[in-house]
């Protein structure tokens, strides 16, 4: 309590180790710990004893104008799971008079498990936007095998309240339903000039962009790129690209390509999407999409009359090659893996899901602040000896990736044996276009020999004296 922030190292980001720093947090400048705060005017409030209160006053609590009481109620409720306070609970729910006691009751019943449908339509229905908002976050694990519940959702597309708006398209992003992806792209279109709801949609695509954006390119609503539409294309566009998967990439293209007159504006956002992807500093070469054959909507880009379309072509050529392309270095034929390195990379690929996803994204491109990219990571496809070396000790920052420096702190995975190390090493240097060689479990043993008295994790300095 003496310190000036409290956070585990592993989630501290370069920015706030330098605000710690700069004001002097990691300082015990002036020792000592509040106890009470107390008003001057007027004496303090009753001592609570809550958890010798019964289940119907803790319900009651839920509505106080103290939070501490409110939580606290909330959280005993929980942990007694007493089914008497079901009933008032459901009724707080739905036709409590203070919103944040109905707020407080949505919560509780999805801690018991006992939220059920019924309360839950009401609920998305209330008149206070928090508690809409809540309602629809606490359905996502319900609306798969309860239909209704996306109707009622669906009636909130359009909802006046930016927060409800907000959480409507995280939450609509869950479902795996046509009517839930013709609300979303409705959601996008009337917010296509707010980020957050922008970044909201997309969060929830994942791996659908294209066929989404597909979708809006087509919508003749949405005509003037001042209302935050070429901002959208742009987003989705970029998404799209990162994928690298060469199928796509050749229908993006051929998505800006062949536009109708008078749709310039949607091209050049698509083409600038693309662009977008390569600004990561001048320190950093993006790696080009491998392609199977020239691209013909490339061609008819690069050949366009509009001065505009045809210059960002020309700078797309660069992030973007092809067997036989002038210019273009002559690629290495890849090895293919033998049955027993698939084997591997299947196996590696559920380990890297539950062990690195998190941190690394299933993507593999990381997330500013806490993990740098896998995707073309000098790291991920450098040497062996230094990869297998991060995972069995683990690795401390300041590193650099990519061009960009990471302040990270990376926990050892040695609790895996040899054989899930080279698994998991060999899915991330041969997964997302990646073409490394795979890693044996006879070198993941023998660097565990070599590193056996080791108990603190590797710095950037050592591992690059490593070849």
């Amino acid at each position: 309590m003496y310190h000036g922030i409290l956070e585990h190292r592993l989630y501290i980001t370069s920015y706030l180790r330098q605000q710690i720093l700069d004001r002097r947090l990691d300082q015990h400048t002036d020792l000592g710990r509040i106890y009470r705060v107390v008003s001057e005017s007027k004496p303090p409030g009753a001592k609570p004893h809550l958890s010798e209160a019964g289940s119907e006053e803790l319900v009651k609590c839920l509505s106080h104008s103290n939070g501490w009481w409110r939580d606290t109620a909330q959280r005993l409720l929980v942990e007694r799971n007493d089914s008497s306070a079901v009933g008032p609970l459901k009724q707080l729910a739905t036709s409590g008079e203070n919103p944040l006691g109905r707020l407080h009751a949505l919560w509780t019943l999805e801690g018991m498990r006992q939220l059920d449908s019924p309360t839950l339509k009401r609920a998305l229905s209330d008149t206070h936007p928090e508690a809409r908002a809540a309602a629809m976050r606490i359905s996502e694990p319900l609306l798969k095998n309860q239909p209704e519940l996306v109707g009622e959702l669906l009636k909130r597309v359009g909802d006046a309240a930016p927060g409800a708006r907000l959480q409507l398209a995280l939450t609509l992003g869950e479902v795996l339903d046509p009517r839930a992806e013709d609300a979303l792209a409705k959601v996008a279109r009337q917010n296509a000039a707010d980020v957050y709801i922008r970044d909201a949609v997309i969060s929830g695509l994942a791996g659908r962009e294209l066929e989404f954006l597909e979708r809006l390119l087509e919508d003749k609503s949405l005509r003037e790129e001042a209302t935050g539409s070429g901002n959208l294309f742009r987003a989705l566009a970029g998404c799209v690209f990162t994928e690298a998967k060469p199928d796509r990439v050749n229908r993006l293209l051929a998505l800006a390509a062949n536009r109708p007159s008078g749709e310039e504006w949607r091209q050049l956002a698509v083409l600038d999407g693309i662009l977008g992807t390569a600004s990561q500093g001048p320190k950093v070469k993006t790696k080009p999409v491998r392609l199977n054959a020239e691209p013909a909507a490339f061609a008819a880009l690069d050949k366009c009359e509009k001065k505009e379309i045809q210059e960002r072509a020309k700078r797309i050529a660069p992030l973007i090659t092809w067997p036989g392309k002038p210019g273009a270095d002559a690629e290495v034929a890849v090895k293919p893996l033998t049955p027993d390195e698939q084997k591997r990379f299947d196996q590696g690929k559920e380990l890297y899901l539950i062990s690195c996803g998190a941190c690394h994204q299933p993507h593999g491109l990381g997330q500013d602040g806490l993990a740098p990219p896998l995707v073309d990571s000098e790291w991920a496809l450098g040497s062996s000896q230094r990869l297998v070396r991060i995972v069995l000790q683990g690795l401390h920052g300041p590193i650099n990736v990519k061009g960009k420096s990471f302040q990270l702190d990376m926990p050892a995975l040695s609790v895996f044996d040899d054989d899930q190390i080279a698994s998991i090493l060999t899915y991330v240097r041969r997964e997302w276009g990646h073409t490394g060689s795979p890693v044996e479990p006879e070198l993941v043993k023998k660097a565990r020999a070599e590193t056996e008295k080791r108990e603190e994790a590797w710095s950037e300095a050592e591992l690059l004296k490593i070849p």
